[in-house]
């Protein structure tokens, strides 16, 4: 073990800046330390900027050892966080992050109430967990952030009370109180900061290490790590990548001179720049650009830059739209796995207990999976669906029993069955993470029982599940179960330090937060282009490099001022500012430039939500002339790019892909109708074989309120309930009022609970003050003489001579009234529409074409009704339960036997084509716009839907089609030693 001298000091060395810092590192590293046939970088570790950096530090080592024919023994290689912990031994065990955090929460939680309301306007409740861990993950942000700088919360308001503006003098001694409290709370646990450990070994001048160091590009470095390296200085080599004639640019330690970076000049070309104006336009400029290079670059010489992580997807979609394979270089976080949303899907359902959070579950494809691996069904999703249009639930508890699955269809089967098993299988998969029947959902236990229960769910899950490596959303998926695995770990291993008993919900929110933020790259790619974020741009070793997102924000990168940290306290603290952050991206813009044979930069004008952008702070360098040329360049109307969907008619297919399905010529014959379906095949006869003869039906999970269907259903049964109830000869408004209110809140309860949507429960209030109004008219329609003959007789059935063979027409009248003194019968239909729309506008057009013909086809039902008077008159009309309660209830219709013999010819010409199985073409002319279950079949809303005449615009067909070498990448970099 060797320790420095405090004379000696850190060596720089600076690499000219010409070439790719990474190779031009492996050929010094081989120039330096190679000794006859033999590389030996045992003895050293080379630090770098990034994980991804350091893999192809590793790489470049090997190959150029190959080139030269050394041996090669590897050096350690690692980023700068690790670091610190390489130089020191720490007297005490170093606390996790979670146990960090949980000596904040307890830190928090011991302070009093009027000390934490100095520094936070709501002090969270004593058992709302969540939120005592909120708030102290933002000061453990700062306590380590300020701890990097050798800094304390009393040494802010040491220099706060330097500057006139400073006010915050009662926050900052309340939050150094708190952090006092923390370093006590994790000193009855035996173990040490982080932050504190590393200050006692620069105080205790305690840092050693018996191996050499290597910074490569490391130019910002916090002041701690610098101390501490410095006490180590003799064995550490800071390598610089710079204009050796500039050396000055850099201080002792070989970080940069921010100062002088500030006022940095960069040399970018005009032709260099790109605006787009489109927020769609960056990623098809990306796609040009490599047009542009004219095949002179193999695939893998090619770079993209994206700071802006949101542009990933959209600059893969148009790669792959012309052929190019990319790789994600940066990799997606591991937030957006399927293992980590599928707890979080959990965790939602039984904090919320809803049935939105449930829907949402059962629809995670790995959930999905494990139900049908348990019930071999899937038909209960649709049930689900159906469940909630008919229910329209708010709550969906997960405890068995908690939910109603009774209700059967028109065969008397159980409309719900599959659906209750799968409830009951998400029930017993949950049971130990559930709460108990009580409903108590805040029962508080141990994190080590939560982190055993969390762990049991997802082993059930995932235990059958067989994951490949090597492809990169199931590598993604791999790596997601070990990383939760590994944070359920650490909570069993906090509970042993700190004995804290919290939710179940608490328990996995703070076990998915220690994962959450991590990523994970793809597999890699051959003959691909690397997609890379913004910290990885300057090492990658790529002749070519295309930059997007070169907007302010992004590049350089930017941070809101915080009301306890703004800016001007942290430059007063020498904390990272976004001064700072300018002179740290200019100088990485500056590398980028100049080790580049070919660098294009793309400026956005609008971000993905169509708001404006600000160009790059970088790209105005310069003297007055250049910075007033390029705010023209930058500030005038950008350049928008077509999609490849508006290609020419020549890129077109010559056969669609995809065409609306044709009803098949060999149907079985269609022998019988209900009268409401008439309406439907006026409309559109195919979409009556779709709904009809198909039987399909548009389902869906998000109805936040009852249908109009749904909404009529429930006054039609109230209705109808009271047609054959004994009051229904009564003449008092307030008895027949009393009757069917008090139906209608029986039915409501019995269809959505007690505990409904809100919504539903505005909808039941409107049938309420309808159902007062048609109290009131059939007390005096009963006055005038009508008494009601029957009520929604079902399956009333009645057959005609069709050309001479048999067709039956069905239907449900939903109310036959007699007037002996009249001598009328009066045949009814409720209608809860608008008022305004009596039977004429109904069954006609404006040009008195019929559209409907229900009420017409109500006279052939009549004959089936035995007991009616044969010589009375009869007339059709609508009972209106409408939202207009002050309008007319009762609306007659008045065709003349010259309409209705009308109506009779148009319906014999249906039931011909019906059972002729004519229901081609599809029509839209008739068909309501908010009519829209069948759509996508029909391709009613699609840019130039199909059609048997010929093709449509198609998605394929390039707009640019660049030319690459498919040459092996290594080969042609070493052939070209173009760096060099």
């Amino acid at each position: 073990m060797t320790v420095a001298t405090t004379a000696a000091k850190l060596r720089r060395q600076f690499i000219d800046w010409q070439a790719p810092p990474l190779p031009a590192t492996a050929e010094w590293l081989a120039e330096q330390f190679a000794t006859d046939d033999l590389l030996d970088l045992s003895g050293f570790v080379l630090v770098v900027p990034t994980t991804r950096c350091g893999r192809r530090m590793t790489e470049l080592l090997m190959d150029e050892s190959a080139r030269r024919g050394l041996l090669f023994t590897p050096p350690d290689v690692t980023t700068i966080g690790n670091v610190p912990e390489m130089l020191y031994r720490p007297a005490k065990p170093l606390a996790s992050e979670l146990v960090q955090s949980l000596a904040w929460v307890e830190a928090l939680r011991e302070s009093p109430r009027d000390e934490l309301q100095n520094f936070t306007r709501v002090v969270p409740a004593p058992d709302d967990f969540n939120g005592w861990r909120s708030l102290a993950g933002i000061l453990a942000s700062w306590h380590e952030e300020l701890a990097a700088h050798a800094l304390s919360f009393p040494d802010v308001l040491k220099a706060g009370e330097r500057l006139d503006i400073f006010q915050e003098h009662e926050r900052w001694e309340a939050l150094g109180a708190v952090q006092r409290r923390y370093l006590d709370v994790l000193g009855r646990t035996g173990m040490w900061d982080r932050q504190s450990a590393r200050l006692v070994a620069i105080e205790q001048r305690e840092c050693r290490i018996d191996r050499q160091l290597i910074l490569v590009g490391m130019v910002d470095l916090n002041p701690v790590v610098r101390d501490m390296l410095q006490q180590v200085a003799g064995q550490v080599t800071a390598v610089v990548f710079a204009n050796p004639d500039q050396p000055e640019w850099f201080d002792e330690s070989g970080c940069l001179d921010f100062e002088r970076w500030q006022d940095a000049v960069l040399s970018i070309a005009d032709d260099q720049i790109q605006v787009a104006d489109q927020p769609g336009d960056p990623a098809r400029m990306v796609a040009r650009s490599l047009a542009e290079l004219n095949g002179e670059y193999a695939t893998d010489d090619v770079m993209v830059s994206v700071p802006d992580p949101r542009l990933v997807s959209h600059i893969r979609r148009a790669l792959a739209e012309h052929g190019i394979a990319s790789c994600d270089c940066a990799g997606s976080s591991i937030s957006n796995t399927r293992p980590f949303v599928l707890l979080d899907l959990i965790s939602r359902w039984l904090s919320s207990e809803s049935f939105e959070s449930f829907a949402t579950l059962v629809r995670h494809p790995d959930m999905y999976d494990w139900i049908f691996s348990r019930t071999h069904r899937d038909d209960w999703l649709a049930e689900l669906d159906r469940y909630q249009n008919n229910r329209l639930p708010w709550d969906f508890p997960p405890r068995a029993g908690a939910a109603d699955f009774e209700g059967t269809d028109r065969r008397g089967k159980s409309m719900f069955a599959n659906l209750e098993r799968a409830f009951s299988e998400m029930c017993e998969l949950i049971q130990p993470l559930s709460p108990p029947a009580s409903g108590d959902r805040e029962i508080l236990k141990s994190l080590k029982y939560w982190a055993g229960a969390w762990r049991k769910v997802l082993v059930a899950v995932y235990r059958d599940t067989v994951l490949n490596p090597s492809n990169a959303e199931e590598r993604r998926n791999v790596r997601a179960c070990q990383e939760i695995a590994r944070g359920l770990v650490e909570l069993e291993q906090a509970h042993e330090v700190l004995t804290h008993e919290v939710t179940c919900i608490a328990a996995i929110d703070w076990a998915l937060s220690l994962c959450g933020s991590d990523f994970v790259a793809d597999p890699f790619v051959a003959n691909s282009i690397s997609l890379v974020g913004w910290l990885d741009t300057a090492w990658e070793d790529t002749p070519v490099a295309i930059i997007t997102a070169v907007n302010d924000g992004w590049i350089p990168s930017t941070e809101s001022s915080s009301l306890f940290l703004p800016n001007t306290i942290r430059g007063a603290l020498g904390l990272l500012d976004n001064h700072r952050r300018f002179a740290r991206d200019a100088y990485a813009l500056s590398l980028i430039l100049k080790s580049r044979q070919h660098v294009q930069l793309i400026v956005g004008r609008r971000d993905e939500d169509g708001e404006p952008l600000l160009p790059s702070r970088l790209l105005m360098t310069g003297d007055s002339d250049l910075v007033a040329r390029r705010a023209l360049q930058l500030f005038q109307e950008g350049e928008s790019i077509p999609a490849i969907s508006a290609a020419s008619s020549a890129m077109r297919p010559a056969k669609q892909l995809l065409g609306i399905p044709q009803p098949p010529a060999d149907l079985p014959e269609i022998n019988g109708m209900r009268v409401t379906d008439f309406k439907g095949y006026i409309q559109c006869p195919y979409r009556y074989y779709l709904a009809n003869v198909l039987g399909l039906e548009h389902l869906a999970d998000s109805r936040d309120e009852l249908d109009a269907a749904q909404f009529g259903t429930l006054l039609h049964d109230v209705v109808k309930e009271f047609g054959a109830s004994e009051l229904r000869d009564s003449v008092k408004p307030q008895w027949i009022e009393n009757h069917v209110l008090d139906c209608l809140t029986r039915l409501a309860v019995t269809r959505f609970g007690r505990n409904p949507l809100p919504s539903v429960a505005v909808q039941v209030e409107q049938a309420r003050m309808r159902l007062k109004a048609f109290a009131q008219w059939q007390a005096s329609h009963r006055r005038g003489g009508y008494e009601i003959f029957a009520v929604e007789r079902e399956r009333t059935r009645h057959t005609i001579d069709l050309d001479g063979r048999p067709f039956e027409l069905r239907g449900q009248i939903d109310r036959i009234d007699v007037n002996h003194q009249s001598r009328r019968i009066a045949v009814l239909d409720y209608k809860t529409g608008d008022a305004g729309e009596g039977p004429r506008e109904a069954h006609q057009d404006k040009e008195g074409n019929w559209t409907n013909l229900q009420l017409p086809l109500y006279r052939l039902l009549l004959k089936e009704f035995s007991g009616l008077p044969v010589d009375y008159t009869v007339e059709f009309g609508y009972v209106l339960l409408a939202r207009d309660i002050g309008a007319e209830v009762l609306a007659m219709a008045d065709w003349s036997d010259e309409e209705l013999a009308g109506a009779f010819q148009l319906a014999e010409e249906v039931m011909r084509k019906v059972r002729a199985g004519v229901f081609w073409p599809p029509n839209d002319t008739n068909v309501p716009v908010w009519q829209s279950g069948l759509t996508a079949i029909c391709q009613t809303e699609v840019f130039e839907r199909w059609s048997p005449e010929g093709p449509v615009a198609g998605t394929t067909g390039p707009l640019l089609r660049p030319h690459f070498r498919q040459e092996n990448g290594d080969e042609q970099r070493k052939e070209k030693s173009w760096h060099k």
